[in-house]
């Protein structure tokens, strides 16, 4: 069975529509599938009704951001309850914490007489939550840089000129409104976090410890040492194993919907306890 557990609209920092998302789903031949937007679930139900149609099997989801020591770490929440009151508070309070962000971040950039508010109010969708990504794209559009890994080198990355750091929701209480929704929790990408190994194994020891159930062993951009290295810290845990391209546009064929490799034959994927 082809799965992809964590892929994103134009709701968060996606380029498609839910229903392109899903129509792209069906063509890669993706069985099941989970749309999983950055701490906004207002796509699933355009998902859900395009996936039905194609006869795909879909896992309500979404990536929240959090802060674990200083550092912003994504968990993705899978088949849970998105209108379960623990799970509309979370998200309403890292929607608050975004929309804090990215005001400080816009006006960051007007003070270096780069307006992009003009631009941000055509490409987000009503309820869309604004992202760095949206703003990468709207200093492409007013010809601040060319490229939109140059946005983040001259200005939104850590340590540039309009960045602001990201104050999240706890790990903890990320994990907890999961399971109150009856959901399970899965570290995003965990090899794409710069904190070394040992911190890596606190974060996986101390999400473990929260009541987290699964790690993405096999994304789209990780290598077969990272893979290993993920399906090691997943089986000293005592966790399942997640898979997920990250998909955000079809300009980015690094991590295309529905092709990542298919789990180690050793770990447990987190979907066999859903069927």
């Amino acid at each position: 069975m082809k799965v992809d557990l964590h892929c994103h609209s134009h709701y968060s920092d996606g380029t498609l529509t839910p229903t392109e998302v899903v129509d792209l789903a069906f063509a890669n031949e993706v069985e099941l599938f989970a749309l999983t937007d950055h701490d906004s679930v207002q796509g699933l139900d355009e998902a859900r009704l395009r996936c039905e149609e194609h006869g795909i099997k879909m896992i309500d989801g979404v990536e929240v951001s959090v802060s674990w020591n200083s550092n912003s770490i994504h968990i993705v929440g899978l088949n849970m309850d998105v209108k379960h009151p623990s799970m509309l508070s979370l998200l309403e309070k890292n929607a608050q914490l975004r929309h804090q962000r990215i005001e400080k971040m816009i006006e960051k950039l007007k003070e270096i007489d780069l307006d992009v508010e003009p631009y941000l109010a055509s490409v987000i969708p009503e309820n869309g939550l604004i992202t760095r990504t949206h703003l990468g794209r709207a200093l492409v559009e007013i010809g601040a840089v060319n490229k939109m890994d140059k946005a983040f080198k001259k200005y939104l990355g850590k340590g540039k000129r309009a960045y602001i750091e990201g104050d999240w929701v706890s790990l903890e209480n990320a994990v907890q409104a999961i399971i109150e929704a009856g959901g399970d929790a899965v570290i995003a990408h965990p090899m794409r976090y710069r904190i070394g190994a040992t911190r890596l194994d606190a974060l996986v020891n101390n999400f473990a410890a929260a009541g987290g159930k699964a790690l993405e062993v096999v994304t789209a951009t990780q290598d077969a040492n990272q893979q290993r290295r993920c399906l090691q810290l997943a089986e000293q845990y005592g966790l399942l194993a997640s898979t997920g391209s990250d998909f955000h546009s079809l300009d980015q064929p690094w991590a295309m919907l529905g092709r990542c490799p298919a789990l180690p034959s050793s770990a447990t994927p987190i979907w066999q306890q859903w069927f």
